[in-house]
């Protein structure tokens, strides 16, 4: 006995399973690696120490090398896609790079106050929920 059988719609379906990889990579990974470092980034804001302010406005992910940040120069940027990955910074823009070191380390004049090595051991497994959450919003989108 002779079983024929036909796969109506494979070129489609080639096509789209092509395009799930080409946009689960690259800006997509770099936008779902965003999603889950603003996890991380809000916790800090909440735990960083406040006095006037400007440290807690100036903690953001990443941002690209083109923009600039109000504190002047490049932004935290270096924020990166390519084919084969993505790479993303959580961080400060403050220009001083002692004075966020210095509150999360203390000084010998100043004790520790962390707020961005807790924020990250309290929510690391959220953010990576996020940054599948994401994908898979990504990867559904270029299904259809």
């Amino acid at each position: 006995m002779k079983v024929t059988t036909k796969l109506v719609g494979a070129q489609s379906l080639s096509r789209k399973f092509g395009r799930m990889g080409e946009i689960a990579r690259g800006d997509a990974l770099e936008t779902a690696l965003v999603a889950g470092g603003l996890v991380i980034a809000t916790r800090w804001k909440q735990l960083a120490p406040v006095k006037t302010g400007s440290y807690r406005r100036s903690i953001h992910v990443g941002g690209h090398t083109d923009q600039t940040s109000d504190f002047g120069g490049d932004d935290l940027g270096q924020n990166k896609s390519a084919n084969d990955g993505a790479k993303i910074i959580v961080g400060t823009a403050i220009t001083d790079p002692a004075y966020p070191v210095d509150l999360e380390n203390g000084t010998v004049r100043m004790a520790a106050r962390p707020s961005a090595q807790p924020a990250f051991d309290e929510k690391k497994d959220e953010a990576v929920r996020e940054v599948k959450r994401a994908l898979k919003v990504v990867v559904r989108a270029s299904a259809l």
